[in-house]
């Protein structure tokens, strides 16, 4: 057994013995002696030098240094020393520094063990710095080791004391570091720290640190693993430099998981992990316990293991898998010398792979066996199955299976699995002959894969020579799906030689279906001809896209070559596309590779992609888009705004397995073009780009995009962003840190009318620029946007902003808004701070202040505004509070519906459409609404100046309320079609919804003869009238003293006023449009009844007014049956000329009215 790990462990002994022979050799009688005594205590080998040079006094240099000791053998190629021979009159050897340089270490073989005999050195020796580069280790002449760089600082020996500050030895895979001392007496006690960084190829880090202490024959290591998980390791090496070592170790850790010790093995994690190991350099045995658990269960498992090996072979005692009822247990032998050899059986009871494969849940008992070995390339095996059985997914599951390999030789008696009413059957050989058959027939894909549907019958035979088999297959399938794929109908022939030179035929047939959204009305797919020499043609068409593709090859060993004859496809909205010229392609195992294949499309657009793929090599795939025209993408993209021009396009990718190393991506569509609508759509605005390109780069880990956008007006947006990604594929694209900056000047901003559907048009130049940091997803602006010589006109409200000034600044952490502008005679500034980074605290901070604004100039509403609002929003509700000054509004409409919107938390049931919100987040609203001195209303037949105040108050999940009181000044009201004064008049908000306040009115009519009066109370929606009078009248009465001089016929045209509510009272409402219709043919403006100055006076008035100014009417007195002629003509500033002529007497007066 060669003992390369004792003779390690010693290596430096010689290596320093030999270096302190060379210096005290060269210098004084003493260390001559000195240096025999070393000598016949150390070293029981030969020293030769094949050349040296320098001085005895100062640096020397040896070339082709050689120890050999009969057992181990150590080369150093070449050895500088440089040293001080001032210090050996102090007894001290000093030497600044030894450097070396390819050193091979050679470990034979010892049958003894090497005694420790006690060793005190008679002088100082210090050496600031022993350093060799390629150090080699090698054992049975096979390099064990490989040290690139090797270095020892500060060593010192004084006595039987040897230590040294900093020991580093480097690896291309590792790096181990070491500080301590030795003492040369006795059993060579040491006590060194440790620290390890080990890289392995394709795994995870390991990082240790610890210590290493006691005699050299009984160490002891107590070391902590930092990575790939936390754990602690401690064990013992006995006689190590006897005949026989033997260790014990423990490893202990509370947690670790497969992916922490290689990323692409599965997540599985383990607890409370313990394995204990001892043994020799020879053998070996460890046992392990832990739990873990399976993705889709709570409850843990216990792992149990008993594991004994050596250099020839491993065997499993036990490796028991336990978790309630279930269980696997295996146990074998695997061996390697003198050839390779297994041997393993494994049960499984009551296992449900769900534990494994969430979509397969069952209970399922098996029993596996196998046995064989390998001489050369000669494998001999069985294998055999046999019981399976339980249940898969709800469906019975049965199988049972053998199979044995001889060589080239393999016999199948029966391999057969079953679920439910589904099975596949194979059975065969492979000798001389070959006879392989197999079937499977499944009226139900879902008995055999979650998610099918549909039903198969395949049948299928390999049969004749061994090295001319037949093939003869059959397929039949109906209704197939899976998830959102499907195929209504599927069928597949196959027959003919899989010789080199036979001939083969083939074709599948796929009719009606879907991919995905792609539907698919029919499939064809062909082959015929030998292996050498076969066509491949592929036929598929839709009701959008028809495709076609036809390959020549052959089949050469193990690798496919051949060349793309033919492929297009036509679609509707992206045109005819034809290959320019064949193109090469070949595919293996090993490798596969694309020549470059060109189409030709429409309007000399061309596409173009070629790549190639090796084994444990690089690959690279390239692409190129050109010319292609982009008015095509409007319908299928359903763009809102028509583009034109063309975009150019080239990717290419360079990778390593499934892994990116560089790649690029430009494209460019300069020229291209958009309309836009404007004006209502009356006009066309066409948007024209001189630069629109994209770049996007990725290399060493970083993925760099840039992208430069410029109008034809002088416009652009430029932005450079960079990111550190490992994998620019991989989900964490979107979260892992960005950094980049952005550039901006928009000099026409009217095209932003139409994202806001022409409600806002938007004019001014726009510039700035932002560094951005943060992620895709989070990006930190810091920066500053400015909107100079602004204005917004907004038709919906009638209003236009001008001057509007806006600055958007940032600072990473926030980002802050400053906005104003006028309006009307007013004006208005908002301010609004961002917190870009604010997971707990307030998102956003609004704060509107104003002045006077006009805030609408409507027919229906003219309003003025002074407000004071701060609205928060974080992420659980916006918040809104402040107060509003109405000092001016004149307002004849009034919609509730739009005015007072509910929050999206109050459900609104049976509302007619759907309304789009602004916000989802719910909304607390306190605002107090305070109406000035110049605030008129006329609407809903109510007329007057409103003053007071009403504070709004909103909570989420309930309708907007208010608190307080509008008075109504200078007020009149309609009633039966007769407009009242209002002599006193009040909305009380109350804590009520805003929509439904109390009203309180009151009118009253006084003459010389009586007091009349009308009070309206209750609430606005549902208003209760009642009349009175002093002395107290009939309500007929009250009534008609009130409508004295009242149009019952409606004030206009358009109006019937009382007449048309009577009719309607009294069920004749069907009547209402004739009298309509009556009234706008006979031009009768009004129809009214009048009182005299006594009771029996009561007339019957028809009215019209011939001009703006001019008014004529016919009165027919009810009583006496006498009628009258009245005239009125406006002279303006109040004054009229008034006549009425009659049976008994004629008139005329000048009247002068004014109101109060």
């Amino acid at each position: 057994m060669n003992r390369w790990l004792r003779r390690i462990a010693l290596s430096w002994l010689p290596l320093l013995a030999a270096m302190a022979l060379l210096i005290v050799l060269a210098t004084t009688e003493t260390g001559l002696r000195g240096l025999v005594r070393l000598s016949n205590h150390l070293l029981t080998g030969l020293i030769t030098i094949g050349s040296a040079s320098g001085t005895l006094m100062g640096p020397m240099q040896f070339h082709n240094v050689r120890y050999d000791d009969g057992i181990d053998t150590v080369l150093i190629e070449s050895m500088n020393v440089s040293w001080s021979p001032g210090h050996l009159r102090h007894r001290q050897i000093r030497v600044h520094a030894v450097r070396g340089a390819g050193v091979q270490v050679y470990l034979g073989e010892s049958q003894g063990e090497t005694a420790l005999i006690p060793f005190s050195l008679p002088a100082h020796l210090a050496i600031d710095t022993i350093s060799a580069e390629e150090i080699t280790i090698f054992s049975d002449q096979k390099a064990m080791w490989r040290i690139t760089t090797g270095q020892l600082t500060n060593l010192s020996y004084q006595g039987n004391t040897l230590g040294f500050d900093d020991l580093v030895l480097k690896s291309r895979e590792s790096v181990l570091r070491a500080k301590g001392q030795l003492q040369t007496d006795n059993e060579y006690p040491l006590h060194w720290t440790l620290e390890a960084q080990v890289q392995p190829n394709g795994y995870q880090p390991i990082a240790a640190r610890g210590t290493l202490t006691g005699p050299l024959n009984r160490l002891i290591l107590d070391a902590q693993l930092s990575s790939p998980f936390p754990s602690q390791l401690n064990g013992r090496l006995d006689n190590l430099l006897g005949a026989k070592t033997t260790w014990e170790a423990r490893l202990k850790t509370p947690a670790a998981a497969l992916p922490d010790i290689h990323r692409q093995w599965p997540d599985q994690r383990f607890s409370d992990v313990s394995i204990d190991g001892r043994g020799t350099l020879d053998a070996y045995s460890l046992s392990m316990h832990a739990k873990t658990m399976w993705a889709a269960s709570r409850e843990s498992v216990t792992v149990d293991a008993a594991i004994e090996g050596d250099l020839d072979q491993l065997r499993i005692h036990a490796l028991h898998l336990t978790q309630s009822r279930e269980s696997l247990t295996l146990q074998g032998r695997l061996g390697w010398h003198p050839h390779l050899a297994w041997h393993a059986t494994m049960e499984g009871a009551h296992l449900d792979p769900s534990r494994v494969w969430e979509n397969w849940p069952g209970d399922v008992s098996f029993q596996l066996a196998t046995e064989g070995e390998r001489h050369g390339t000669d494998v001999k095996a069985t294998f055999l199955l046999p019981k399976l059985q339980g249940t898969l997914r709800q469906f019975p599951l049965t199988g049972k299976g053998e199979a044995h390999v001889d060589g080239n030789q393999v016999h199948i008696p029966d391999v057969l699995l079953a679920s439910a009413h589904s099975t596949l059957r194979l059975q065969g050989k492979i000798e001389n002959t070959v006879d392989l058959s197999v079937e499977l027939h499944s009226g139900n894909l879902r008995e055999i894969w979650p998610q099918a549907r549909g039903s198969v019958d395949l049948r299928g035979r390999l049969s004749g020579q061994q090295d001319k088999p037949e093939l003869s297959l059959q397929l039949a399938g109906a209704r197939i799906g899976f998830e959102n794929t499907s195929i209504d109908k599927l069928s597949a022939q196959a027959s003919g030689s899989l010789a080199k030179d036979g001939s083969l035929k083939g074709s599948l047939k796929a009719e009606g279906g879907r991919f995905g959204s792609t539907s698919l009305d029919r499939l064809l797919v062909q082959l015929n001809g030998p292996l050498s020499d076969h066509s491949l043609t592929v036929e598929g068409r839709n009701t959008d896209i028809t495709a076609a593709m036809t390959v020549q090859g052959q089949l050469i060993a193990a690798a496919w070559q051949g060349t793309i004859r033919q492929l297009s496809f036509a679609d509707r909205h992206f045109g005819s596309w034809q290959m320019r010229q064949p193109a090469a392609l070949s595919v293996s195992s090993a490798q596969c590779e694309l020549k470059p294949v060109c189409l030709n499309g429409p309007r000399s657009a061309r596409l173009c992609a070629a790549g190639s793929w090796k084994a444990e090599a690089p690959w690279h795939i390239h692409g190129e888009l050109a010319a292609f025209a982009l008015d095509s993408l409007n319908t299928p993209l359903n763009l809102p705004w028509p583009v034109e021009g063309q975009l150019n396009a080239i990717l290419d990718l360079h990778g390593l397995h499934a892994g990116i190393t560089t790649g690029s991506l430009h494209a460019d569509s300069a020229g291209m073009t958009m309309r836009l609508p404007v004006d209502q759509g009356h006009g066309i605005q066409q948007l024209q780009w001189t630069k629109n390109a994209l770049r996007v780069d990725y290399a060493t880990g970083e993925l760099h995009l840039v992208v430069d956008n410029e109008l034809a007006d002088g416009s652009h947006l430029r932005a450079d962003f960079t990111q550190v990604n490992p994998n620019p594929l991989a989900s964490s694209l979107m979260s892992n840190p960005i950094k980049g900056k952005v550039q901006l000047q928009i000099k026409e901003l009217s095209p932003v009318a139409l994202l806001t559907d022409q409600a806002i048009v938007l004019s001014g130049t726009l510039k700035g620029g932002f560094d951005i940091t943060g992620t895709p997803t989070a990006p930190l602006f810091a920066g500053r946007l400015d909107l100079a010589h602004g204005q917004a006109a907004i038709p919906p409200l009638g209003i236009t902003l001008a001057p509007l000034v806006v600055t958007a600044q940032g600072d990473a952490a926030a980002m802050r808004l400053q906005a104003s502008a006028n309006s009307g005679s007013g004006t208005i500034e908002v301010t609004c701070a961002l917190r870009l980074q604010a997971p707990d605290a307030n998102l956003a901070v609004i704060h509107l202040k104003g002045e006077r604004f006009k805030a609408a100039r409507l027919p229906e509403i003219d309003l003025d505004i002074s407000p004071d609002l701060q609205v928060t929003v974080n992420r659980q509700q916006m918040d809104i509070r402040g107060e509003v000054y109405i000092p001016k509004a004149k307002i004849t409409t009034i919609d509730f519906a739009q005015a007072i919107a509910a929050s999206n938390d109050v459900v609104i049931i049976d509302e007619e459409a759907p309304r789009t919100a602004w916000t989802d987040l719910p909304l607390s609203m306190t605002v107090k609404v305070i109406a000035g001195d110049d605030v008129r209303l006329d609407a809903f037949g109510l007329r007057g100046v409103i003053t007071g105040d009403v504070q709004v108050t909103s909570q989420p999940g309930r309708p907007q309320i208010g608190n307080g009181t509008l008075m109504v000044h200078q007020g009149s009201f309609t009633v039966y079609g007769r407009r009242l004064k209002i002599d006193s008049g009040r909305l009380l908000f109350s804590g009520g919804p805003l929509t439904n306040p109390g009203i309180e009115l009151r009118s009253e009519n006084k003459t010389d003869k009586a007091t009349t009066g009308i009070r309206v109370e209750g609430f606005l929606q549902k208003p209760e009238i009642s009349f009175y009078s002093s002395p107290a009248m009939e309500q007929a009465a009250i009534v008609a003293h009130l409508l004295e001089t009242t149009a019952i016929g409606g004030e206009t045209r358009e109006d019937l006023g009382f007449l048309g509510k009577a009719a309607s009272t009294v069920g004749l409402g069907g009547l209402v449009p004739y009298f309509q219709s009556l009234k706008t043919i006979s031009m009768i403006d009004e129809i009214k009844l009048e009182t005299g100055t006594s009771y029996d006076e009561l007339s019957l008035v028809f009215g019209s007014w011939l001009t703006p100014d001019f008014y004529v009417s016919y009165g027919k007195d009810l009583v006496k049956e006498s009628g009258f002629f009245q005239t009125r003509f406006n002279l303006g500033n109040g004054f009229s000329f008034q006549t009425e002529t009659g049976a008994s007497q004629s008139g005329g007066d000048i009247k002068y009215e004014f109101e109060y």
